[in-house]
């Protein structure tokens, strides 16, 4: 059996929310029966919601890493890439991550500094 390749896939919209809900979940969950193992990193508005539904997300063997979602004016949503930055930082340095998918332009950001340093792939989803 070949060995599951690492992703790393980052979404600034909550799994919590509807769209996280709908279409983000039971895309990974799909593509994790494959050769894929996820690790999801998502901002949750309501961490208390987050942390509710969080055993059912790694019993189907996804990673889930649950940000705090800032929304204070300019100020939030410098946090909200920091905290992002260094997690993906993090994954890179001991997960052996090949790729990286970014959903939304404001997902890219962190990524796009550490991709010529760990050469992963990138993928872009701007919806």
């Amino acid at each position: 059996m070949p060995e599951k390749v690492n992703v790393v896939y980052i979404t600034f919209d909550g799994i919590t929310d509807p769209l996280g809900q709908s279409q983000i979940l039971p895309y990974l969950e799909e593509l994790n029966k494959k050769e894929v193992k996820f690790y999801l990193i998502s901002l949750e508005k309501n961490l208390k919601k987050a942390k509710q539904i969080s055993k059912s997300i790694e019993n189907i063997g996804i990673h889930w890493y649950r940000l705090k979602y800032f929304k204070i004016r300019f100020l939030g949503a410098a946090i909200n890439e920091i905290q992002c930055f260094f997690l993906v930082l993090y994954l890179s340095l001991f997960k052996n991550i090949k790729i990286v998918h970014a959903r939304s332009c404001l997902s890219l950001f962190p990524p796009l500094f550490l991709k010529r340093l760990f050469n992963f792939k990138l993928i872009f989803d701007m919806r």
